[in-house]
């Protein structure tokens, strides 16, 4: 069976609590989820997680995979299998350095949250207002695209717009500012279609609303606290 590709699957279960291939780590007091959450619903949830993680194992489906469940504050289970160079031999650790890939719309999405929830953003904020240098090929929807837009993937673009040119090593500044010259395959707001360039918008926000760059304040919001 074909390999797929090396994978890193970081998860945080509001559900998930101390099985018995793992203890917590000690504290000195529990958070607010760990007081609520059913300690068995918990044990049951990562139970379940780590016999899928043999069903892949055994199945041969991933090069190198390293995963943990946090509750709270407190990691309660990690696990790590295969290789991180299968080349070499060498294994995957707790500490091994993975592609983020898409996994960073998760922080740029929550990173957008934080600003929308402290009132210094709106998810209803026009991109024009925002970014001056922003321009779709049709006139109304370049004045109707929204924050929300761009987090739901809603921008009206082909799927994976101008990808294989960011791959040839083609500039995102560039990319972004010719998303202009792009027929729409639907108007904004009004069709699902997955972005990577477009979608990147996000870091341009959140670098216009807090004069800080996307992964400074990530570092500071998210991966600090």
């Amino acid at each position: 069976m074909q390999l797929r590709l090396a994978a890193c699957l970081l998860l945080s279960w509001i559900g998930l609590t101390t099985p018995a291939l793992a203890s917590p780590s000690p504290a000195s007091h529990d958070t607010p989820v760990e007081k609520t959450l059913p300690k068995q619903r918990i044990a049951d949830a990562v139970h379940d997680y780590n016999r899928w993680i043999d069903k892949i194992r055994k199945r041969n489906d991933v090069v190198g995979l390293a995963t943990a469940v946090v509750v709270g504050r407190h990691v309660y289970y990690e696990r790590t299998m295969g290789y991180a160079d299968a080349r070499t031999g060498t294994h995957v650790t707790p500490t091994t350095a993975f592609r983020l890939a898409s996994l960073s719309k998760a922080f740029a999405t929550a990173m957008t949250g934080l600003l929308v929830q402290n009132g210094r953003l709106s998810w209803e904020a026009r991109l024009k207002n925002i970014l001056p240098f922003f321009k779709l090929k049709d006139i109304q929807n370049t004045r109707n695209a929204t924050v929300r837009d761009i987090a739901g993937q809603r921008l009206g673009l082909p799927r994976n717009s101008y990808d294989l040119r960011l791959e040839a090593d083609v500039p995102y500044q560039e990319l972004v500012r010719q998303l202009y010259r792009i027929d729409p395959i639907c108007d904004v707001g009004s069709c699902y279609s997955y972005q990577n360039i477009a979608f990147s918008l996000l870091g341009d926000v959140i670098h216009a609303k807090t004069g800080s760059f996307f992964g400074r304040e990530v570092g500071q919001y998210i991966f600090r606290p």
